[in-house]
């Protein structure tokens, strides 16, 4: 008949599975007639433990066996953060298994420690300040301390992996941990990392307004003054960075952060590199229309690119355009450095100022803090003082006394302080090794 089930008869008991099971389960079955309320949780109990005697008596290896323990130390345990030693305390041995750390945090160390002290749960985010090429910033208050503010900068280690941008973040924060202290220069408090996202806790300016190019486009074109004391501020912080063998490349309005009195603070410093006094470099890199024509060109080039791009910042702060026709440039190789005029209805120190410091030839081209220092635009500054804070910018922002260029079609808007970076076609973040 082929293929045909057949029922068990239920006289007929030929399952050896079943055999097997009532000799071994005997015992078992035995306890179970003499009552038969017993539940199926009790036989299964009860069948256990029958066939675990069977395997004792064959295997005797399988005993349980007894081990000494040690006794426990009566003193209490030590305080978490204490490190003196006393009364010759002696610390046990650590438990802990060490496993390999994963590739992708050993790649950002030993910049961003994977343990830290202070991490992302000490802080409750408030409000995002802005939002980067690898991440968002957050302003950020203290668990404890709700009244003072950090900047908090979170970045995606997908993205600067696939943007090949590994040495850059690490310099970034290797250049502000070593920094000294400068009053026009944001600090980075600390730095650590997840398995997913890089930090940075920066330092906030009290009251801030928010940076320099937030605040022109909402107050317009700002007083000679209030240039003066931002420019003066500005060109401090850039010579401190020369002074310590650091170039920062990235001079614009979106890096400038003011706070409740108008005083500058630079911030970012993902283009910034070691770079020793008198010693070149060659990377194309910055923001275009801030760029200057030794960069642009390929050749290399030293410090006294970023008194360029202060240039540059200062003339949109008074006549509202670009130096240059680069509003519309999206590479290097586009950008034009022609047609300059020196600005209309500003004082003649001011125009002289914007010559010296936009001027394409090297040679005739203001590249130093002393030269700038003595510029007659800056003779009314005392710069020790300045240093100090004593003059407030605040009262001199929103003064202005130039409005030539204010209806002009070079007039900025927000696409042209969108950063041209093109990663395809060409890199404007990476230097080369």
């Amino acid at each position: 008949m082929g293929n045909v089930a057949t029922r068990k008869r239920p006289g007929c008991h030929h399952d050896v599975r079943n055999e097997e099971n009532e000799e071994e389960d005997g015992p078992a079955r035995k306890k179970l007639r003499i009552g038969e309320t017993h539940t199926e949780n009790e036989y299964q109990k009860l069948a256990f433990k029958s066939r675990l005697q069977k395997l004792k008596k064959c295997r005797p290896h399988l005993k349980r066996r007894t081990y000494k323990v040690e006794e426990a130390d009566p003193r209490p345990p030590l305080p978490r953060f204490i490190v003196d030693d006393y009364d010759n305390y002696e610390k046990p041995e650590p438990t802990r298994k060490e496993f390999a750390i994963p590739w992708f945090e050993h790649l950002f160390l030993p910049e961003f420690p994977t343990r830290s002290v202070i991490n992302e749960k000490s802080f409750i985010l408030e409000r995002q300040l802005g939002r980067g090429s690898f991440g968002v910033v957050y302003c950020a208050s203290a668990i404890h301390d709700s009244e003072r503010k950090f900047a908090i900068k979170m970045q995606e280690k997908r993205e600067i992996i696939s943007k090949r941008a590994v040495l850059q973040v690490k310099r970034e924060a290797s250049i502000q941990r070593l920094l000294p202290s400068h009053p026009f220069i944001a600090r980075t408090y600390s730095t650590w990392q997840t398995r997913t996202h890089l930090y940075s806790l920066l330092q906030y300016p009290t009251g801030s307004t928010g940076d320099l190019f937030s605040v022109w486009r909402q107050r317009g074109s700002l007083s000679e003054a209030a240039i003066r004391l931002i420019g003066a501020e500005l060109a401090s912080a850039i010579d401190f960075l020369h002074r310590n063998d650091v170039i920062y490349r990235d001079v614009k309005l979106e890096n400038v952060v003011l706070d409740q009195w108008g005083h500058a603070l630079l911030i970012d410093f993902g283009l910034a590199k070691k770079l020793k006094q008198g010693c070149n470099t060659g990377t194309i890199c910055g923001t275009l229309q801030y760029m200057s024509p030794d960069v642009a060109s390929g050749h290399t080039y030293s410090h006294y690119v970023d008194w360029w791009s202060l240039g540059v910042l200062l003339h949109i702060l008074l006549t509202g355009i670009y130096p240059y026709p680069n509003s519309e440039a999206t590479h290097h190789a586009n950008l034009k450095f022609i047609d300059y005029s020196t600005p209309i209805g500003c004082s003649r120190e001011f125009a002289n100022l914007m010559d010296r410091m936009l001027a394409v030839s090297i040679t005739h081209r203001l590249c130093s803090f002393t030269v700038l220092h003595a510029h007659p635009f800056f003779r009314p500054i005392n710069f020790s003082k300045l240093e100090q804070k004593d003059y407030t910018p605040a009262s001199e922002i929103g003064n202005a006394e130039y409005d030539t260029y204010q209806q002009n079609d070079e007039t900025l808007d927000d696409t042209m302080y969108k950063e041209n970076y093109d990663f395809d076609r060409f890199d404007y973040f990476n230097d080369r090794f």
